[in-house]
């Protein structure tokens, strides 16, 4: 049998709708860790959802997804094809089109990791009160 050798590349290289496995993240250790704790890591599957007009990436992380600068998405090796358990193709009950809360803004570039937060009054209805 024919030996088969796969190269990484940059995970922005991949695109929309395509799926990988992280190979390595050379980023310092501030941005690293968080995309740990945000499941993207050495031997985790990661999609590409969608692709911003300046090399930006939404990513999907199990049934996560969040937003990659270029920068950070040049720093990520993959080896990009079909994962195992992930399902190309649209998510029931999700529209396509831009990410709600994600804006471009002054970290645009900078190699920034921007996650999401809970706020504390999210479940209140606008009439409550405390």
């Amino acid at each position: 049998m024919p030996q088969v050798y796969v190269h990484d590349v940059e995970l922005s290289s991949v695109p929309a709708g395509g799926s990988a496995r992280v190979v390595d993240v050379d980023l310092d250790d501030g941005p690293r860790v968080r995309l740990r704790e945000l499941g993207l890591r050495p031997g985790g599957d990661v999609r590409v959802t969608h692709r911003g007009a300046f090399g930006g990436l939404v990513v999907a992380v199990g049934a996560d997804r969040f937003a990659v600068d270029a920068r950070t998405a040049s720093c990520i090796r993959v080896v990009p094809g079909p994962v195992a358990g992930v399902v190309p193709g649209p998510v029931a009950g999700v529209v396509p089109g831009p990410v709600a809360g994600v804006v471009p803004g002054p970290f645009a570039g900078t190699g920034a990791v921007v996650g999401t937060a809970s706020r504390p009054d999210a479940g209140q209805s606008a009439g409550a009160t405390a």
